[in-house]
């Protein structure tokens, strides 16, 4: 099994916001792994079996808000905050779903964890991480190697 690169992440995340929000998101210059400044939202779906990995989705709390908003066709102000967690958590769950296929078939995905932080709680195990412009801060996916 030859390692995850930051392209499958990256092309698993694209197929996933292409096919839910109608085109591509652009790509971020690398920076150093931390949330955004202010409130984050941080969804994981562990992949396991075999592998074990985590599929973490990391971004803004007001770009979480904006992504449901444009999902549901709403005014962001009006986007409830249940709502924003069930849309971040289905596409951390979409992405983790894409990025699965990569490992043995015997993996399986758990059922996201969605959470708002005030900073990004470090991820122990070795990560890739890709970054797309989403707004005023970037939205970062990564793959953690979670810990034995």
């Amino acid at each position: 099994m030859s390692p995850i690169t930051e392209s499958d992440i990256s092309r698993s995340f694209q197929a996933v916001w292409t096919s839910v929000f109608g085109q591509p998101l652009p790509a971020a210059p690398p920076r150093p792994f931390g949330a955004p400044a202010g409130r984050a939202l941080v969804a994981r779906v562990r992949i396991l079996g075999e592998v074990q990995r985590t599929v973490v989705v990391v971004c803004s709390m007001d770009q979480a808000r904006r992504l449901a908003a444009g999902f549901f066709g709403l005014d962001p102000a009006s986007v409830e905050e249940s709502l924003i967690r069930d849309v971040f958590g289905e596409l951390a769950n979409m992405v983790g779903g894409l990025v699965k296929r990569h490992f043995p078939t015997s993996c399986r995905l758990s059922l996201p964890d969605v959470r708002e932080v005030r900073t990004d709680e470090p991820e122990t195990g070795p990560s890739v991480q890709v970054l797309f412009d989403c707004g005023d801060a970037p939205l970062a996916v990564r793959l953690v190697q979670n810990p034995s």
